[in-house]
């Protein structure tokens, strides 16, 4: 399938910006969604054609915010064919057992997993294919290692965890109904300029622009052959286990 239209949730300088700039390269219309609206602004006035992008400011994790980006991608372009979800966790979530709260843990729990639920259930009647058709939307999410190692941070861990879990349920329920999903896992260090700022030593880097390719072709792959979890790394990177 290739996309007419697409809502990229959490857009920053690194991957959700190089998404969207490779969604918009073939021609789709892409909404992307994020907090700073000047960084949008800037998106959308640098990112190739043939597509458009028309960015929607705000809390990812507002329920009318949610709501409100499906309603105006879907009256502006038809149904909504494509949902990325690049949800990062909070800043403040605790790094070892003494800082690891419920509330910790909720937060986490609430900024990934229950984004990733909420934007699917108000996107899923688009997603969904008619019955007398093979296949239509695709719901993409990306994760961390920490979904499937031990993290430094429990709290980040069990959100990372539980979004990994969410998304196999959905593989298994919705591609009944013809709907795409797949879990990517960003395994190396994302070459993003504040990770670069933290570890200026640091020399093994994966390029989002590379990642959005592979991205795109998990998006586009025919029926007979889906992928649901991929892991993209730098060369040179540990390969830690699955």
């Amino acid at each position: 399938m290739n996309p007419d239209s697409a809502i990229v949730v959490g857009v920053g300088p690194g991957l959700g910006a190089a998404v969207t700039e490779r969604l918009a390269s073939e021609g789709v219309a892409v909404a992307p969604v994020a907090r700073s609206a000047d960084s949008l602004d800037e998106l959308a006035a640098d990112a190739p054609g043939p597509g458009t992008v028309d960015p929607y400011p705000g809390d990812a994790t507002d329920p009318e915010h949610v709501q409100h980006v499906v309603d105006a991608v879907r009256d502006a372009h038809g149904p909504v064919d494509c949902l990325v979800l690049n949800v990062p966790g909070p800043d403040d979530a605790g790094q070892g057992v003494a800082e690891t709260t419920p509330e910790a843990v909720e937060r986490c729990w609430r900024m990934q997993v229950d984004t990733a639920v909420r934007w699917t259930d108000a996107a899923l009647d688009d997603l969904r294919a008619p019955a007398d058709a093979d296949a239509s939307g695709a719901v993409l999410a990306t994760n961390s290692m920490a979904a499937t190692t031990a993290s430094s941070s429990p709290a980040r861990g069990a959100a990372r965890h539980g979004l990994r879990g969410l998304m196999r349920a959905y593989a298994d329920i919705l591609g009944a109904r013809g709907v795409h999903v797949s879990h990517c896992l960003v395994g190396g260090w994302l070459d993003k300029p504040s990770l670069r700022e933290r570890f200026p030593d640091h020399d093994t880097w994966t390029d989002p622009d590379a990642v959005a390719d592979t991205v795109w072709h998990a998006l586009t792959q025919p029926a007979s052959a889906w992928t649901f979890e991929f892991d993209v790394r730098a060369s040179g990177d540990d390969l830690r286990p699955l």
